[in-house]
């Protein structure tokens, strides 16, 4: 069971957001690979309702209005009547499978990382039921997942079901509401491509650079679900993938730093990414630093 949920806020100063980046396969966060630290979020003004020519084009492209339906609707975890207008944030309790399950995979890079482990501690796990978020993820990933088909892919690895995402603590309600907006992406994020990222491991995240700790030492990520469909390998600057199809100019859907052994991916459609549990912890090395230069025990 989870607790009440409360509405987000509509505080939205400190628009620019760390994001998380990666390294190679040791579990250290390299400068060479961290090429960028900022990301955004969707703002309000570009938020509309669909049309009905909108919604008909919508179903089509999710294989009829069944599927569109089913495609669509939230996760079971949800509460049974998920508030449509509001986003709201409902802080999970620690002995719930729920929790366990997000804190699991939190966990798994963090404690086979030499940086991070015997240091973090997850002190809570919120789940994000955004309804309007929700409903544009789950028709991108739909449509992702159509085409697929129709073009004879495997589409079982489309959709990335865990990864994560750094931020300071203010720019979370943005986040939460609006969704990723790669219009914010950082001047530097460019290395694999001008879009938002998203780390395979939370350790990749957890550096204070991206996770930034509030006045109580406490940083948060997102844990969100990514819609990957097609992926090619990114390159420095590029506002699009390449081209996958030149005769219909179809372009590759998300990019990344390695297509055999990714440890990040890039995405260029705000609808892609899904923020669907928010992350507490602590990281006592972050603590005991602070204590030593400020002359405390």
């Amino acid at each position: 069971q989870a607790k009440n949920g409360g509405s987000a806020t509509n505080h939205l100063e400190g628009m620019v957001e760390h994001s998380s980046a990666a390294d190679d396969d040791s579990g250290v966060a390299s400068s060479s690979e961290m090429d960028g630290t900022t990301s955004g979020w969707f703002p309000a003004a570009y938020q509309s309702l669909p049309t009905p020519h909108q919604m008909c084009e919508m179903q089509a492209a999710l294989g009829g209005e069944h599927e569109a339906l089913q495609a669509l609707q939230p996760p079971a975890t949800w509460t049974d009547d998920p508030d449509r207008l509001a986003t709201k944030f409902y802080p999970l309790e620690a002995e719930t499978p729920e929790y366990q399950t997000v804190e699991t995979n939190f966990m798994k890079s963090i404690d086979t990382s030499p940086q991070f482990a015997g240091h973090v501690k997850v002190v809570g796990v919120s789940r994000i039921e955004s309804y309007s978020l929700w409903q544009s993820y789950a028709a991108k990933r739909s449509q992702m997942r159509v085409r697929g088909e129709s073009e004879g892919k495997d589409v079982s690895g489309y959709e990335l079901p865990v990864t994560f995402h750094g931020c300071p603590p203010e720019v979370i309600p943005s986040i939460s509401q609006m969704g990723f907006n790669r219009s914010y992406c950082g001047k530097n994020m460019t290395k694999y491509g001008k879009g938002v990222y998203f780390a395979r491991d939370s350790s990749y995240s957890a550096h204070p650079t991206y996770s930034h700790p509030d006045e109580n030492g406490i940083q948060r990520m997102f844990a969100v679900r990514l819609a990957i469909g097609e992926v090619c390998i990114g390159h420095k600057d590029q506002l699009v993938p390449d081209v996958r199809i030149p005769e219909t100019m179809q372009l590759y859907d998300t990019t990344t730093n390695d297509k055999d052994k990714p440890i990040l991916w890039v995405v260029y459609h705000d609808a892609q990414a899904y923020p669907e549990y928010l992350v507490e912890f602590k990281n006592s090395s972050i603590v005991k630093l602070k204590n030593v230069v400020a002359g405390t025990t």
